[in-house]
Formats: structure tokens, C-alpha cells, sequence
């Protein structure tokens, strides 16, 4: 590393006139490799003007002092400065890049535990959090899960269309969202079926909850076709883990509670 910056340095003190650039962030790049100082090239040149008499008299040879030592000190310098900023730039748009690229990522995770024709949580983010918030009750607080069930919705289907069919599950959707607290958790199950995890919720606030969703969607149209609303009803099975009826051994068997409920409904 000493040779080759040494090298460097001869090619720079014996170029006629100004070095250029390319030759300067060569040399620099040498003597930091060397030195493991960026800077040292600077503290460098006047070394060797001052060391060069004495080389010179020992080697019986005649090494010329260049006249302009002093701008190329500050040519290299600003080369120095320079360079540092495109650094500092670079790695600034690397930050950008990089949390560009975590946010798309965020932004992907979310879409894959997304219904794309509601909005809100999938079967798979459901399944994952199902489990989580099972595990976390214990048996400790109550967690209540409540299966929907639109009424009759093959019949606007049928009469309406399927284009009308999927914004009553678009409005229905948004109308329990806004209905619920901002820790609870809604996603469609299936088709015209929505799942909703109550987390610190025992049967009785679990059943006002969805009796005034239930007001809430049977006043509100799900639609209007040709200038008349569309409304719907839905029934529902709730299920509570430590609830009166005591706790259940697994997430699975308090979901098989909720669908067997939400049947006799039906």
C-alpha cells in the first residue's frame, strides 16, 4: 500500500500544470488506504517538500519542488469536501431508498392480509390473529368472536346482480368497521360471512355491540338501485372464551361454537 501511494504521489508531483480529478481521488484513495486517513494527503505534500533536500542529496538526484504544491493542496481538498458530500447524498438516498422499500413492503404485507373487494381483514389474517388473541386470553379476560351471516344476500344477488351484491359487502363492511372499538377486529370469513374478534368483551357487551350494529345496518342502505335503497339484515352466533359458559380448549373449538350458534340463527 506504501508502494502504491507512493507511486500516486510521483505521478502527482510530476504532472506539469494542474492534476486532474481523476488523478487526485486516485491518489487520495491510495494514501487513505495506507494511512487509514482521508485527510492525510493534506498533512502529506508539505512533508515531502520539506523532506525533499535531504532525498535529494542522498540519492545524488535533482527532484524538482512544483510551484503550485500550495493549489494542489486545495484542488485536493475540495476534491476531499466534494466527495464527502456525494457521500453524505448517497447514503441519504440510500436512507430514502430504504425506507421507500420498507414501506412497500408494509404496504405489500398489509394488501396480503387484505379482502380486496371489502378492505377489511382476510381469512389468513384472521386465522394468525385468532390464534394470537386465544393465547393471549388464557384465562385471564374474556374474548368474544362473533360469526355474521347476511340474511337472504343470494336474493339481491339474484334480482340486483353481482356488482350490487359486492357493494352491500362493501358498505356492510365499512358500516361494522365504524360500529366497532379500534382494538377489535373484523374480516370476512367467507362469501357473505364476517368474523368479528371482541377481545375484553363478555356476552353481554358483545350482544349490545351487535344489536346496535344490527339497527345500524338494517336502517342504512347497503345500496340504491334505480333510486331505491337497498337494505339488509344479518344474523349472528357469538361465542366468548372465559365467559359464563366458562373457556374453551382452543381457538378452533371456540370458532366451532360461534358457527354452531350462528346455524341455529339461521
Amino acid at each position: 500500500r506504501c508502494v502504491q501511494a507512493s507511486g500516486a504521489i510521483a505521478d502527482l508531483w510530476l504532472c506539469k500544470g494542474n492534476p486532474s480529478d481523476e488523478l487526485l481521488e486516485l491518489v487520495q484513495f491510495r494514501v487513505a488506504a495506507c494511512t487509514g486517513d482521508a485527510n492525510a494527503l493534506d498533512e502529506l505534500l508539505p512533508l515531502i517538500g520539506a523532506a525533499l533536500p535531504e532525498v535529494s542529496a542522498i540519492f545524488e538526484v535533482r527532484i524538482e519542488h512544483p510551484a503550485h504544491l500550495q493549489s494542489i493542496a486545495e484542488h485536493a481538498r475540495e476534491l476531499l469536501i466534494l466527495r464527502n458530500l456525494r457521500q453524505i447524498q448517497e447514503m441519504a438516498q440510500a436512507r430514502n431508498d430504504t425506507q421507500a422499500m420498507e414501506e412497500r413492503m408494509r404496504q405489500l404485507t398489509e394488501q396480503s392480509h387484505r379482502d380486496p373487494l371489502t378492505g377489511v381483514f382476510n381469512r389468513l389474517h384472521l386465522d394468525e390473529t385468532l390464534e394470537q388473541e386465544f393465547t393471549a386470553a388464557g384465562e385471564k379476560h374474556p374474548l368474544t368472536i362473533a360469526l355474521l351471516d347476511l340474511d337472504d344476500f343470494k336474493l339481491i344477488n339474484d334480482r340486483f346482480g353481482h356488482l350490487v351484491g359486492d357493494q352491500v359487502l362493501r358498505q356492510f363492511a365499512q358500516t361494522v368497521q365504524r360500529t366497532l372499538r379500534s382494538s377489535d377486529v373484523v374480516a370476512r370469513y367467507g362469501g357473505e360471512e364476517f368474523l368479528l374478534l371482541l377481545n375484553y368483551s363478555d356476552e353481554a357487551a358483545a350482544t349490545q355491540v351487535l344489536q346496535r350494529l344490527l339497527e345500524d345496518v338494517a336502517q342504512l342502505p347497503m345500496a340504491v338501485v334505480d333510486g331505491q335503497p337497498v337494505h339488509v339484515t344479518f344474523s349472528a352466533g357469538l361465542a366468548t372464551h372465559n365467559g359464563r359458559d366458562g373457556s374453551f380448549g382452543s381457538a378452533r373449538e371456540l370458532l366451532q361454537a360461534a358457527d354452531n350458534v350462528l346455524y341455529g340463527a339461521k
